[in-house]
Parts: structure tokens; sequence; C-alpha cells
């Protein structure tokens, strides 16, 4: 081609390009504007969706809203429970969902944490039960029934730390739960708010704002009776769940059974950019930490080993652990006979005795297995008579022991801890020491007050005289009914004092105040067994302790030999012998 034709031929190619830059421009601005047209339409269609929704069902929340309304069930007894369980377990299984929550104590200056004390369930229509299972004999078959059943949803924002709590607390297991911040992430994100905490999602998608009662979340909540607040605020939890959930799946477009069926008892997890959705109200206790304590009780190996130690005579002595049996070979005590099947050892002495009576109990092979329910997963070991009980007995009823330690699964160990803590409460009732049950937080509350009156009186610290007045009326109050803060008064009437509390009285309350719940119990435990040794009674309190357990988890798989009369015959002298101070032979 000639220099003319190529020249022509670029200029027809730069006049084509000059004339399509134009044209892409403008096709890729209308593309724009299209796309931005569409996403205000949408918006407009979901606020317009929104908010049709939040008045329809709106009303239903002015009711639960109202602190005048009675919007729920308080349940705090066996009868209670009766009446007004079928009713609202039908309602719940009609609809198959429910909002769920639990309220417990939160920790102490101790690190300590509460027992649950509320489980509150409720529905959509504004119907909540609000139950205080530490006030139920035990847990209601119906109940436990209905938290297991995967086909009823469970709904709440973190749930999976109630359903941690319920199995640790109340041996219960939870199924169908259903974390409500995974059908958040599914909504667009003009629908919902960043934070994904049930307040602030109940305030941006129902116009239901309760976060002036944030502050009753850190309340007690074992008081004798539950404020206003408290009713208040535990029924908006549970209801607040409910109503989101049906809310979310509208606005998904999706019934509530297909929408949450993927995320049945799966935990909601967040990426480092959203840490601080995962942020509650309060920084409680996590799942986490509540996992944490699961397998630190459960036993990791097994309690029995079933070796057995024979006497020189190759008389069968008892069955013991391997560890056990090792300490007496490395000692020199005994040598090995055999180790398959089992580790057989000899001793090299006579032994001080030989079993007869009920100590064949111990020549028995024991299964690691829960002798309630025969299940043999996450063991965990239980004292039939507690420690803070048997630490005060005497020595020869605890010496060489382990008839009253039996293995029990997680499930039947919290549930035979709730029947522990029942009798507990039992025997302080039988033996008057009501008054001396006192709670620890008023116990500290004293010991805090009377700290501050000695630094005042020792010049460490310049109280004004109203706050010291103040400090000095609370300190009397608590005394006036806290018996171990209860010092002998001095009849010296020049004895130094502040505000008419003697210092050696301020000193008293400060080193008798028990400094946990631990020690609290067990100094009512030691007043009991000093109560029943005095009067011949100890080996009747370990009886009863035997027998209790019996009645209250009818166990099905215990070891042979296993009696609640356990060595009583052989033991009954001598411990009469130890209470008159004559020799023991």
């Amino acid at each position: 081609r000639t220099m003319s034709e190529r020249l022509a031929s670029y200029a027809t190619l730069r006049n084509a390009v000059r004339l399509a830059v134009p044209l892409a421009t403008a096709g890729t601005l209308l593309v724009c504007f299209a796309l931005l047209r569409r996403k205000r339409q949408q918006q407009a269609t979901n606020e317009t969706l929104l908010s049709r929704n939040v008045e329809l069902r709106k009303h239903k929340y002015k009711k639960v809203a109202d602190q005048s309304a009675p919007c729920a069930t308080i349940i705090d007894s066996d009868a209670s429970f009766a009446k007004h369980w079928p009713e609202f377990e039908s309602r719940a299984r009609q609809l198959g969902y429910c909002g769920l929550d639990c309220e417990w104590r939160w920790q102490n200056e101790f690190g300590e944490v509460g027992q649950l004390a509320l489980l509150q369930l409720a529905t959509d229509d504004g119907r909540a039960l609000l139950i205080r299972v530490q006030r139920l004999t035990v847990v209601p078959p119906q109940l436990e029934a209905f938290l297991a059943d995967r086909t009823v949803f469970k709904f709440g924002v973190g749930i999976d730390g109630d359903a941690n709590k319920l199995a640790i607390d109340l041996g219960c297991d939870l199924s169908g739960w259903v974390d409500l911040r995974h059908l958040a992430d599914r909504l667009p994100p003009d629908l919902v708010c960043h934070r994904r905490g049930l307040k602030p999602l109940a305030n941006h998608m129902l116009s239901v704002d309760y976060f002036k009662l944030q502050w009753v979340a850190r309340t007690d909540w074992e008081l004798p009776c539950l404020t206003k607040q408290q009713v208040l605020y535990s029924a908006l939890d549970a209801i607040t769940g409910a109503m989101l959930a049906v809310e979310m799946s509208i606005l998904i477009g999706e019934s509530v059974e297909n929408l949450c069926t993927q995320f049945i008892d799966v935990k909601h997890t967040t990426g480092p950019a959203g840490q601080q959705q995962r942020q509650t109200d309060f920084p409680g206790p996590t799942a986490t930490q509540l996992n944490k304590k699961l397998p630190k009780f459960a036993r990791q190996n097994p309690l029995y080993h079933n070796c057995q130690m024979l006497a020189p005579d190759d008389e069968l002595m008892c069955t013991l652990d391997k560890r056990k049996a090792d300490w007496y070979t490395e000692r020199g005590l005994a040598t090995v006979v055999s180790t398959d099947p089992i580790l057989i050892i000899r001793l090299n002495f006579e032994p001080s005795g030989r079993p007869r009576g009920d100590q064949a109990y111990y020549l028995a092979e024991r299964d690691n297995r829960c002798v309630v329910c025969g299940s043999v997963q996450g063991l965990q070991r239980k004292k039939i008579v507690p420690e803070e009980f048997r630490r005060h007995f005497p020595e020869l009823l605890k010496s060489h022991k382990s008839h009253d330690i039996l293995l029990l699964c997680g499930r039947c160990h919290a549930i035979s801890e709730r029947h522990t803590e029942a009798f507990k409460k039992e025997l302080i009732h039988e033996f008057g020491l009501e008054t001396a049950s006192h709670t620890v937080a008023a116990d500290q509350r004293a010991k805090s007050l009377a700290k501050a009156l000695l630094a005042h009186a020792s010049g460490k610290a310049n109280i004004p005289e109203a706050r010291l007045t103040e400090i000095s009326s609370e300190l009397k109050q608590i005394i006036a009914t806290d018996l171990t803060t209860d010092a002998e008064d001095s009849d010296d009437e020049d004895e130094d004092s502040i505000n008419s509390i003697p210092i050696k009285k301020l000193q008293a309350i400060v080193a008798s105040a028990a400094k946990t719940p631990a020690q609290q119990s067990s100094q009512l435990a030691r007043i009991v067994v000093q109560k029943c040794l005095d009067s011949g009674r100890l080996l009747e309190l370990e009886r009863r302790w035997r027998d209790h357990f019996l009645t209250s988890m009818k166990p099905k798989y215990l070891p042979e030999g296993w009696s609640v009369e356990h060595q009583h015959e052989l033991l009954r002298p001598k411990l009469e012998q130890l209470v008159n101070g004559e020799p023991d032979d």
C-alpha cells in the first residue's frame, strides 16, 4: 500500500475512535444511573416493607412495654409450673418457635459466677414465662423434653452461652436453638443496624427501645421477689427474640422453618472486622468461658483400673487404681505378680487387717459408667457426702474410704448437685441455722465499711462527717442482722469508738468476715457435724446423705456391695469411744 492509502486509513481509524469514546462514556453513565436508580427504588421498597411490618406488629409490644401490664407469668413453685406450663407449651409447639433467654448472678469480686436463676420463654404475642429454676424441686420432665426438642426453634442472641449454662447448672440439653445474628446476616445492609445485639436490633427493626433498662441485667436475680424492672426486662428479652425472628423471616421472604433449618445449633462467629458487632451490653461470661468448665470437671482417664492387691498368702485385699499400685511397688512394699490382663501386686508385709463384713465392697470390680443412667461419656466424681461436711468428720470415718465417691455423667451430676443444695438447706433449717446462713455479699459489705471507718480513725483517710454518718448507719443495720459480725460488745464506756461503734468491734468485723461462699458453707457444715457428733448422730447424718442420693437420683448401676449402712456396725463403738474421750483399742 502506498503512503497516501495508509494515511487515509489512519485518519478513518482516528475518526472512529473519536466517535466511540463519547458513546462508551455515555453508555457507562447510563448504566451507572440505572443501577443507582434501581438501588434507590430497592431502598424505598425495603423501607416501606420495614415500616409496614413494624406498624403491623408494634401494637403487640405496646402492652409489653407498659410496665403496668401483666405481660409475664412468674413460675416460682412446682404447683405454678404445673398450672401454666401446658398452655404455653401448646402455643409454642403450635407456632414451632419461641424466644429464650437466661439470667444469672454476674461475677462478684471473687470472680465467681452464680447458678442459673431465671429461664425466660416467650412467644411473639407478648406472653412470657419467667421460670425461677432454683425455686423448683427438680427440673420438670416436660420442660426438659421441650428444651431438647429440635423441632421447636429457640431464638436469641448469643444463645449458645445460654445453652452451655443450662447444661452446666441444670443438666439440660438445649437443642433447636438459633442465633438471630445468622438471620440478620441474610438481610440487606440498609435493613439491619451495624450492632447485632438484641437491643440494637429490636430498636432498629421493631422500634422497641429498652436500653434504659440495661442496668437491670446486673441486679440480683436471686432476690425473694423480682422487681417490676426485672420482670419487664427479662420478659422483653425473650419476647424480642421471638418477634425479631418473625420480622426477619418476613423481610427475607422465607418461612421461619425454611430459614432457620440451616442454622440450628450453629454458633455465630465474626471475623476481626466484626468484633464490635459481637459486643453485648455488658461483658458477662461468654460461651467460650463457660465451655472451659465442662472438660475441666469431666474425667479424661478412667477412675477404676480394677488392679488387685494381694496379701502375702495371696488373699485378695482390695481393688485399686494403677497409680496407687505403682506407689506400693516403687517403695518396695509390694511386688508385681501379673500385668496381663490386669495389674496384680502382692504385699511384702503382713497388713494390719483383712477384709471382713462390709469391707468386701472394696474387693469387687467396678465399672467406669454413670451409676444413675449408665452413660460412659463425660464422667465426673460425685461425693455423696459433700466435702464441706466430710472434712469435719473424725479421721476414722475418712481414712482410706472411697465408698461415697461414685461416677456420674455431666447431666446426672448437675441434677444431683441441685438435689444436694436443696438437702443442705433442709439441714440448715433443721438445725436452726437460718440466721447464720448470711450472704457473703452482706459480709463483705460490712467488712468494707468497717475498713473505711478504721482508715478514718487511723488518719489514713479523711471521710467527711456526713459520709461518715452514712457509713456508720449502714454498718449498724448489717451488724443487727448478721451473726458473723456480731462481735462481743465491750462494757468499757471509755473505749475508743467511731459513731458509737467500738474500734475493737470494727477490727473483729474485718477479721471474721467470710471470704468466699465456700467458706460460708463450710462454717455452717462444721456446726451441723459438731452437733451430730456431740449428740451421737454422726453416723445417722452420713446415712441420711446416702439415703437422699438413693431417693433423689434412683441409681440403677451402683457398685456391688454399696450400702447406706456401710461399716456402721464396725465404726459405731469406735466413734462412741472417741466422743467419750476413751482410748481406741
